[in-house]
């Protein structure tokens, strides 16, 4: 087999893939890094000014720094060490958190969207308390999405 043509799961060694591959996942932390928490402190500083759409941003960014505080650290671990020394127990767990995050994060962004769909198309009908149900249910789906990953 030609090793330039080498799948990615078979690659065993740290080579210039991988040192771009950390560069470019490093570039992304700091990216993540620096809009998110920054977000996250303001929506927390002004929780006084509640609102759906602050929640769900505030939602959005926990999202968000779980994919960049769990998923690309771990990537970069991966890419620099190619191979796993935690164990069994804790690969399913950091498997179930690499896929949290992105479902998490995409399901935030489609509560955000039917929100505003609905704000738009029905701005008369207010029910915070069932709707502030059904963003709290945003969560449960992820996690069971996820879940696959722990058996």
């Amino acid at each position: 087999m030609d090793p330039s043509c080498t799948p990615i799961y078979l690659i065993t060694t740290f080579n210039e893939d991988s040192i771009r591959e950390v560069i470019l996942y490093s570039l992304m932390f700091v990216l993540g890094a620096c809009g998110n928490i920054p977000v996250f402190v303001t929506l927390l500083r002004n929780r006084h000014r509640k609102s759906r759409v602050n929640m769900m941003i505030m939602h959005l960014a926990i999202a968000d720094m779980i994919v960049t505080f769990v998923m690309i650290p771990l990537e970069i671990a991966w890419r620099i060490s190619v191979q796993w020394e935690a164990g069994n127990a804790a690969c399913k767990i950091m498997l179930y958190m690499r896929a949290f995050g992105p479902y998490l994060s995409s399901t935030v962004l489609v509560c955000i969207s039917l929100d505003r769909y609905f704000a738009i198309l029905h701005p008369l009908k207010v029910n915070d308390a069932q709707r502030r149900s059904k963003i709290m249910l945003e969560w449960h789906g992820p996690r069971a999405s996820s879940a696959v990953f722990l058996r």
